[in-house]
């Protein structure tokens, strides 16, 4: 209660009879709200008026004025109060449970598989530091586990969501790349088989070869002793001529080796 409910006027300016009302009139001297001069009306305006301040407030009603931030406020205390009074030691500590420490390792093994990491990757030590910096009561999992037991639920993970996708698609297209290798058909003999067709190829060629060279050699010479045997029946086969024989007999070597190296340079 107010300590002199007749000073609340004084918060108030008379406006007197105001038409079309039949009773007095105040104006509210913070918002200049009006209202019916009685004293219950101004103390209910009073009491809701958004502009007082607190002093004013205080002065008449004898208690702090109540605003919405103050009750905010004070619900954050009480809750404050109450939650520490329901607190456990251990909710202070990193704490991690099953379900979660089963999660964060089935999203570690995804980030390591499609990354193509090695399974070692979570022993190595700058990894493991990283992780006790983040988490310090999350364990990374095993190379052994990762090898086994997350792979396999990666790969049932992955499976039931591309069968998801296929099942729902529209259509498909399957697309390969033409190349088969089966370890379980592949034959030592086939291997040898293909070395030995290869071997009398490289044969058949170089007696083709030597049969050409042989037999261009063999016209070459036969001219040449034909023309040498005319000379010495006709006695004119001398120093100059055999000089001559000689020089021939080179650019004949000369021609022969062009000709073997143009058939190689072709022929491959």
């Amino acid at each position: 209660m107010p300590r002199n409910p007749g000073s609340i006027y004084t918060y108030y300016t008379d406006l007197g009879t105001v038409p079309p009302f039949k009773q007095p009139r105040v104006k509210c001297n913070f918002c200049s709200h009006t209202c019916n001069k009685a004293l219950n009306r101004c103390e209910s305006h009073l009491k809701n008026c958004t502009k007082i301040d607190n002093e004013s407030y205080q002065s008449y009603f004898g208690s702090p004025k109540i605003t919405s931030s103050h009750v905010a406020s004070q619900l954050i205390v009480n809750t404050s109060k109450k939650t520490l009074q329901n607190a456990n030691i251990k909710n202070f500590f990193d704490h991690t449970t099953t379900n979660e420490q089963d999660r964060l390792e089935v999203g570690f093994a995804e980030a390591v598989f499609q990354c193509g990491l090695p399974f070692s990757f979570c022993e190595l030590v700058p990894i493991q530091t990283w992780i006790k910096g983040l988490k310090p009561s999350f364990k990374l999992p095993t190379r052994k586990k990762m090898a086994n037991q997350l792979l396999e639920t990666i790969y049932n993970k992955t499976k039931l969501k591309v069968d998801k996708s296929i099942e729902d698609a529209d259509f498909l297209t399957l697309i390969c790349d033409g190349w088969l290798f089966n370890d379980d058909s592949y034959d030592e003999s086939s291997d040898s088989s293909d070395n030995e067709l290869d071997n009398e190829f490289d044969y058949e060629l170089n007696d083709e070869l030597n049969y050409e060279f042989d037999s261009e050699l063999d016209d070459e010479l036969d001219n040449e002793l034909e023309n040498r045997y005319d000379d010495e029946l006709n006695n004119e086969l001398d120093d100059e001529s055999s000089d001559e024989l000689d020089e021939l007999s080179d650019k004949l070597n000369n021609n022969l080796n062009n000709y073997t190296d143009d058939y190689l340079d072709n022929g491959k």
